[in-house]
Protein backbone atom coordinates (compact mmCIF):
# COMPACT_ATOMS: atom_id res chain seq x y z
CA UNK A 1 0.00 0.00 0.00
CA UNK A 2 3.10 2.65 0.52
CA UNK A 3 3.32 3.07 -3.68
CA UNK A 4 -0.65 4.27 -3.62
CA UNK A 5 0.41 6.40 -1.19
CA UNK A 6 3.67 7.95 -2.08
CA UNK A 7 1.49 9.00 -5.04
CA UNK A 8 -0.73 10.75 -2.80
CA UNK A 9 1.85 11.97 -0.66
CA UNK A 10 2.95 13.77 -3.92
CA UNK A 11 -0.38 14.74 -5.39
CA UNK A 12 -2.29 15.96 -2.32
CA UNK A 13 0.78 16.47 -0.37
CA UNK A 14 2.93 15.10 2.43
CA UNK A 15 2.23 16.70 5.32
CA UNK A 16 -1.94 15.99 4.86
CA UNK A 17 -1.58 12.30 4.24
CA UNK A 18 0.67 12.55 7.49
CA UNK A 19 -1.87 13.76 9.53
CA UNK A 20 -4.31 11.85 8.08
CA UNK A 21 -2.29 8.41 8.55
CA UNK A 22 -2.03 9.22 12.72
CA UNK A 23 -5.63 10.53 13.15
CA UNK A 24 -7.31 7.30 11.70
CA UNK A 25 -4.06 5.02 12.91
CA UNK A 26 -5.20 6.25 16.32
CA UNK A 27 -8.59 5.83 15.98
CA UNK A 28 -8.66 2.95 14.87
CA UNK A 29 -6.12 1.64 17.88
CA UNK A 30 -9.17 3.17 19.87
CA UNK A 31 -11.72 1.54 18.08
CA UNK A 32 -10.01 -1.95 18.89
CA UNK A 33 -9.38 -1.20 22.57
CA UNK A 34 -13.04 -0.42 22.52
CA UNK A 35 -13.88 -4.11 21.51
CA UNK A 36 -17.37 -3.60 20.04
CA UNK A 37 -18.05 -6.52 17.50
CA UNK A 38 -15.95 -9.30 15.30
CA UNK A 39 -16.35 -6.64 12.58
CA UNK A 40 -15.38 -3.48 14.21
CA UNK A 41 -11.91 -5.55 14.89
CA UNK A 42 -11.73 -6.27 11.58
CA UNK A 43 -12.58 -2.96 10.23
CA UNK A 44 -9.99 -1.14 12.65
CA UNK A 45 -7.11 -3.60 11.98
CA UNK A 46 -7.66 -2.94 8.14
CA UNK A 47 -7.97 1.21 9.14
CA UNK A 48 -4.81 0.62 11.23
CA UNK A 49 -2.69 -1.35 8.43
CA UNK A 50 -3.93 1.03 6.08
CA UNK A 51 -2.82 4.12 8.29
CA UNK A 52 0.85 2.59 8.87
CA UNK A 53 1.40 2.36 5.57
CA UNK A 54 1.48 6.77 5.08
CA UNK A 55 4.62 6.81 7.28
CA UNK A 56 7.73 6.41 5.05
CA UNK A 57 6.22 7.71 2.32
CA UNK A 58 5.17 11.16 3.88
CA UNK A 59 8.14 11.10 5.94
CA UNK A 60 10.88 10.57 3.51
CA UNK A 61 8.81 13.43 1.46
CA UNK A 62 8.96 15.88 4.21
CA UNK A 63 12.62 14.97 5.19
CA UNK A 64 13.77 15.67 1.56
CA UNK A 65 11.83 18.90 0.95
CA UNK A 66 12.98 20.22 4.14
CA UNK A 67 16.66 19.02 4.72
CA UNK A 68 19.78 20.02 2.25
CA UNK A 69 20.94 17.53 0.31
CA UNK A 70 24.37 17.35 2.33
CA UNK A 71 22.62 16.31 5.62
CA UNK A 72 20.08 13.97 4.16
CA UNK A 73 21.82 11.11 4.72
CA UNK A 74 22.40 11.69 8.15
CA UNK A 75 18.63 12.57 8.43
CA UNK A 76 17.30 9.46 6.71
CA UNK A 77 19.31 7.84 9.36
CA UNK A 78 18.32 9.21 12.51
CA UNK A 79 14.84 9.02 10.95
CA UNK A 80 15.28 5.32 10.46
CA UNK A 81 16.93 4.78 13.94
CA UNK A 82 13.86 6.60 15.60
CA UNK A 83 11.54 4.37 13.68
CA UNK A 84 13.49 1.13 15.21
CA UNK A 85 14.11 2.79 18.91
CA UNK A 86 10.09 3.16 18.91
CA UNK A 87 9.70 -0.31 17.97
CA UNK A 88 12.32 -1.56 20.85
CA UNK A 89 10.46 1.00 23.46
CA UNK A 90 7.28 0.75 22.75
CA UNK A 91 6.53 -2.81 23.81
CA UNK A 92 7.87 -1.69 27.22
CA UNK A 93 5.55 0.72 27.63
CA UNK A 94 2.58 -1.07 26.70
CA UNK A 95 3.29 -3.58 29.17
CA UNK A 96 3.70 -1.21 31.96
CA UNK A 97 -0.18 0.28 30.75
CA UNK A 98 -1.29 -2.96 30.30
CA UNK A 99 -0.52 -4.17 33.54
CA UNK A 100 -2.06 -1.14 35.36
CA UNK A 101 -5.09 -0.51 33.07
CA UNK A 102 -5.58 -3.61 31.24
CA UNK A 103 -5.50 -4.27 27.52
CA UNK A 104 -8.74 -2.28 26.30
CA UNK A 105 -7.23 0.63 28.56
CA UNK A 106 -3.74 0.62 26.89
CA UNK A 107 -4.96 0.76 23.29
CA UNK A 108 -6.86 3.17 24.06
CA UNK A 109 -4.22 5.40 25.42
CA UNK A 110 -1.78 4.14 22.72
CA UNK A 111 -4.73 5.23 20.09
CA UNK A 112 -5.20 8.71 21.69
CA UNK A 113 -1.09 9.33 21.11
CA UNK A 114 -1.62 9.76 17.39
CA UNK A 115 -4.68 12.22 17.21
CA UNK A 116 -2.68 13.99 19.33
CA UNK A 117 0.20 14.34 17.81
CA UNK A 118 -1.40 15.42 14.67
CA UNK A 119 -3.26 18.10 16.70
CA UNK A 120 -0.12 19.32 18.10
CA UNK A 121 2.07 19.27 14.20
CA UNK A 122 -1.50 21.17 13.07
CA UNK A 123 -1.32 23.70 16.01
CA UNK A 124 2.16 24.66 15.77
CA UNK A 125 2.48 24.19 11.78
CA UNK A 126 4.90 21.56 11.44
CA UNK A 127 6.36 19.92 9.45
Amino acid sequence: TQAPIGYLADHIGARKILLVGLTVGGCALIGLGLHLSYTSLIVCAVLLGLANSVYHPADYAILSAHMDEARMGRAFSIHTFAGFLGGAVAPAIIAALVASIGGHGALIVAGAVGPLVALFLIVLGIP
